[in-house]
């Protein structure tokens, strides 16, 4: 198949889906349709497509958007017409630019399931340093204890033992 014909059938096969094909135009098309297995799954496709079309409502346009349109020269318009609006055209830029939308709103999920992950490291490392800070604590509290005991324990029984042998020492009488 070659790319004139391919061109030739494309235009055919738009024109067909458009609604505009004249007869002979139509046996054309389905003749090479019939002739290249390819071109007649296109044209299958192309069918399948116009049947679901033929079920939706159709718009109609106002006065000065319409000739608005007529005042676009025929070239851009065919351009616009063999691109933009070709159903498979049309179907593909829309696939392409969800695929992206999609692809960006995957890669948003990702960063915040990262985020999300740094954070439950973060709380447990968090935890961590907590209980060991605690333990610290713990063990400087009984130092602290030990060391106040130790060093108020040794006054008090010093001055206790003054007291006591003092009180126990006979007492010298005074004679008169």
């Amino acid at each position: 198949m070659s790319e004139r014909v391919d061109t030739e059938f494309t235009q055919l096969l738009d024109t067909f889906i458009d609604g505009d094909l004249e007869h002979s135009q139509r046996q054309l098309l389905l003749a090479r349709a019939a002739e290249d297995p390819a071109l007649g799954a296109e044209l299958a496709s192309a069918i399948e497509l116009q049947q679901a079309l033929s079920g939706m409502p159709r718009l109609k346009a106002s006065a000065s958007l319409t000739r608005k349109l007529h005042k676009i020269p025929r070239r851009e318009s065919r351009w616009f017409s063999r691109w933009v609006l070709r159903p498979r055209s049309a179907f593909a830029a829309i696939l392409v630019m969800s695929l992206i939308g999609g692809h960006e709103l995957y890669q948003q999920q990702q960063h915040q399931l990262a985020q999300q992950a740094e954070l439950a490291q973060a709380k447990q490392d968090l935890a961590l340093v907590l209980a060991y800070l605690e333990k610290v604590n713990r063990s400087a509290n009984t130092q602290i204890q030990v060391t106040v005991n130790e060093a108020t324990a040794r006054p008090v029984a010093r001055i206790t033992t003054k007291t006591l042998q003092n009180q126990l020492q006979p007492r010298q009488e005074f004679e008169l």
